[in-house]
């Protein structure tokens, strides 16, 4: 029975700008499982059945060779967010003089983002929509996208992002209750414990699977690379200011909770006259 021959894809390479966002224990699987080589051009094309949320291969239960380097016991995963490629949701250009112009698919957002998780990080690229008519590009992470979403689809986007900050909305969530001691600091607290624990066991497994090759008789054991230090979290006062974001984001909401339970009564002071 004949059967066709499988087609050979050559291993495809990561587009230029995301080489000098992503650290280089990133590239290589991400590369490997997210991209493909065109047949006709040659240059990186998505895999054709996207998803939001990819996972780096783990290591080894055994290892018949020794550790080449400490890279694939540190990966991190990736959040893919493309909605109009993804679900084909029609997204407009917010600028009035286009009068809701349909926007286009312009390719991959040239940076990634590196978001606060509340043990570890993970990294999140975005796509690129280009109005024709005006040529105003804006990545589907921007609150001009976001905001065109219906809710089910908008939770799933999984962080706060500026220009300056990228911060996981679990993290949040642990700031929203500000009662006595859930401070900034003590939350800071927090996440490097859990940071702290969640990189040790990184290290572990590492040294655990080089452990072996150590004892061996060889005259020459293999020399092992230094596992990466563990990264730096931001300080209280990065994450006080991504809370007061988030609040001003949420002001309609927080309003409404308000009037809901006081209605219109003013209370002047801390006795029980209402005026």
């Amino acid at each position: 029975m004949w059967r066709p021959e499988p087609v050979f894809q050559p291993p495809a390479e990561l587009p230029a700008h995301w080489n000098e966002h992503l650290p280089h224990f990133q590239q290589d699987w991400i590369r490997k499982t997210l991209f493909r080589a065109s047949a006709k051009t040659g240059k990186p094309d998505l895999v054709p059945q996207l998803k939001l949320w990819w996972y780096p291969p783990q290591p080894p239960l055994i290892h018949a060779q020794p550790p080449a380097s400490p890279d694939l016991f540190f990966c991190r995963p990736l959040f893919l967010w493309m909605p109009l490629k993804m679900w084909s949701i029609p997204l407009v250009c917010v600028q009035p003089a286009c009068s809701n112009h349909k926007l286009t698919a312009a390719g991959l957002y040239r940076t990634v983002r590196k978001v606060l998780d509340i043990d570890g990080w993970y990294d999140l690229a975005t796509e690129y929509l280009e109005c024709k008519r005006c040529k105003k590009k804006y990545p589907a992470w921007s609150e001009d996208i976001l905001g065109q979403l219906d809710m089910g689809h908008r939770c799933q986007f999984p962080a706060l992002l500026t220009y300056r900050y990228s911060c996981d909305y679990r993290v949040l969530r642990m700031m929203r209750e500000r009662t006595l001691g859930n401070s900034v600091t003590q939350l800071f607290k927090k996440l490097s414990e859990e940071h702290s624990e969640a990189w040790t066991q990184r290290v572990l497994q590492y040294l655990t699977a080089c452990e072996p090759f150590t004892r061996s008789t060889v005259i020459h054991p293999p020399v092992f690379a230094e596992p990466p230090p563990l990264p730096a979290l931001p300080k209280p006062k990065w994450l006080l200011a991504v809370y007061a974001r988030d609040v001003l984001m949420r002001l309609d909401e927080i309003k409404a909770k308000i009037t809901s339970v006081f209605g219109s009564v003013l209370k002047m002071d801390s006795t029980k006259k209402v005026r």
